[in-house]
């Protein structure tokens, strides 16, 4: 699973393999054969880009969770961290594939500032929660997208990244004096 879930990402790897560290029996280094020139050549994870680290990170924490007999409840602040957008879209997408599969083997709860994340296929308004900072008591108040009733979550019309980025589930950042005005965006 592993290996075609990387070579999916990053169409350079063509394999994983433990290798030995020195002579100790139980310490291995993870490498990744990519094909160069029609040779193949193995690269130490450092040799690897900090995206390709993340994904490889999260994608085995997802399946080691996965295929758990247990369930769980996996916590990732920042989801979207080194990933390419795609990358990141592609994670939620197997979760929830896995998910699905297994009939409540877990949950992943995230924080994210993408709001690429908000796409109707991709996420259903039921999971995606909001965070408002009340400016005066520095308070936070959490609600979900499925709060607001007078929306029809059934008509495709309403898209959820649109209707955020129109302010109407707030939990925008205020900035104080930095605002641009719309002509300065163009």
């Amino acid at each position: 699973k592993l290996k075609s879930l990387l070579k999916s990402a990053d169409f350079t790897i063509e394999d994983i393999k433990l290798v030995p560290l020195s002579d100790a029996k139980q310490t291995f280094l993870l490498r990744f054969a990519i094909n160069v020139q029609n040779k193949k050549e193995y690269l130490a994870l450092d040799d690897q880009s900090d995206g390709t680290l993340v994904f490889l990170a999260l994608i085995s924490h997802l399946i080691a969770l996965t295929d758990s007999k247990r369930s769980f409840i996996s916590i990732i602040d920042e989801l979207e961290e080194s990933l390419h957008p795609k990358l990141t879209a592609a994670v939620v997408r197997l979760f929830n594939e896995f998910s699905t599969q297994k009939k409540n083997c877990g949950q992943l709860l995230f924080s994210t500032h993408d709001t690429r994340l908000m796409k109707n296929d991709l996420l259903r308004p039921d999971q995606i929660y909001f965070i408002e900072k009340n400016k005066e008591t520095n308070s936070s108040r959490l609600y979900r997208a499925t709060d607001f009733k007078k929306i029809n979550w059934n008509d495709p019309k309403y898209k959820l990244q649109i209707l955020y980025e129109d302010g109407v589930f707030g939990a925008s950042p205020r900035i104080y004096g930095l605002e641009l005005e719309e002509e300065e965006w163009a």
